[in-house]
């Protein structure tokens, strides 16, 4: 995890569109140091991507009018650095994370209810691998 000393800050993208989800996992990532933005939705994911090319976006698997895959393919193409973490409250086949691969992508998924430290350090295993701590 980056420390306060750390420059520059790893960026992180949040989209889910329950906001209290997105501004959950915003403030963790904020607290640990992180520059964090959110978005309710796909529209908003790609202006700021496009703009702001985040390190890392954290995609709830049903965002509406895409599938969090698609989206995650899409934040790939746009920012083709950025490392992705599907985020989902509900348990997931692995038909999504067999779509990705079709595609020769490797995403990571993480199943809710994850405790901050564990999602912190799914972010920053992907982020700073090889820095296991």
């Amino acid at each position: 995890m980056p420390d306060e000393n750390t420059v520059p800050t790893s960026k992180v993208l949040i989209v889910d569109d329950e906001a209290i989800i997105a501004d959950t996992l915003q403030a963790i990532f904020m607290q640990a140091h992180y520059e964090a933005r959110t978005a309710g939705n796909v529209e908003e994911a790609i202006a700021i991507a496009e703009a702001w090319q985040p390190d890392l976006a954290i995609v709830d698997v049903i965002v509406p009018r895409m599938s969090g895959a698609d989206l995650a393919l899409l934040l790939k193409g746009l920012c083709p650095d950025i490392h992705v973490l599907f985020f989902s409250g509900k348990s997931v086949s692995s038909d999504l994370l067999d779509q990705v691969h079709r595609k020769n992508e490797e995403f990571e998924l993480l199943v809710e209810p994850a405790r901050p430290p564990e999602l912190l350090h799914f972010a920053s295993r992907l982020l700073h691998p090889g820095c296991e701590a």
